[in-house]
């Protein structure tokens, strides 16, 4: 039952470097390449230490030798193992509780709130050795409002990004805040989501330069304003990331 933070993709939304070419006045230089801002996947890799890679086994139930609950495993490897505090129903975990995966006998992620039939459903907070996740959650998988932050031990100097999810994927409404250590220090975007993707709002520079309109593919398209920090707002056009006027 390992939780596929990967499915958000978050935030395929990316072009993170893109402000380098909006900020600049129309031009025949061409678009920075679309930055991908992915999460990385809630499963450890399934590469050995000598490169290779091993044979996928199907998604399969896994039991706590200890609780007898089983949970569910859409990852599953060899060398893992789960434990779980909280209640069974029908041999499955239910209720709250701390689910706890090991791989080769080291704890690895770690998650804390409601499961239903043995896997994460209500509210909790998942942790990655790089990312924390805390709120709603739908048959294993993002869900409602939520708190996604990327860093060392899910501190903050990556990114965060708080809104709504669907499904395992950022659908909705949502703040994306970029930290120190990310691709675009400094940089904040408000506005809607769909399926992964920035489909338009307003995206505030560093600098307090400011861009406000569409967002198409991943990158600015079609017409918005924009305006230097405390400047006037005046139109702008944009295609394919890349500022025409």
């Amino acid at each position: 039952m390992i939780i596929r933070l990967i499915l958000l993709a978050l935030f395929v939304f990316g072009c993170a470097n893109q402000h380098v070419a909006d900020k600049s006045s129309p031009s025949s230089q061409k678009p920075a390449p679309a930055k991908t801002l992915e999460l990385p996947p809630a499963a450890p890799s399934t590469e050995s230490d000598d490169g290779r890679v091993r044979a996928k086994i199907p998604p399969r139930w896994i039991k706590d030798d200890t609780s007898g609950c089983q949970l569910w495993d859409d990852a599953p490897m060899p060398e893992k193992a789960v434990t779980w505090s909280g209640g069974c129903f029908r041999g499955r975990a239910q209720g709250e509780g701390v689910l706890q995966w090991y791989l080769v006998g080291k704890k690895a992620n770690r998650y804390e709130g409601q499961v239903k039939n043995g896997t994460p459903h209500g509210k909790g907070i998942l942790f990655t050795e790089t990312t924390r996740f805390e709120g709603g959650f739908k048959n294993g998988k993002l869900h409602g409002w939520g708190r996604f932050i990327r860093g060392p031990k899910g501190q903050f100097p990556g990114l965060e990004y708080e809104g709504e999810f669907t499904l395992g994927r950022v659908h909705g409404r949502g703040v994306l805040i970029y930290g120190p250590d990310s691709r675009a220090p400094g940089d904040r975007y408000e506005g809607g989501f769909g399926y992964n993707r920035r489909t338009g709002g307003l995206y505030t520079h560093a600098d307090g330069s400011q861009y406000y309109g569409p967002y198409v593919n991943r990158r600015r398209h079609g017409v918005g304003k924009c305006r230097k920090r405390g400047g006037i707002w005046h139109e702008c056009e944009h295609r394919a990331g890349l500022r025409v006027r």
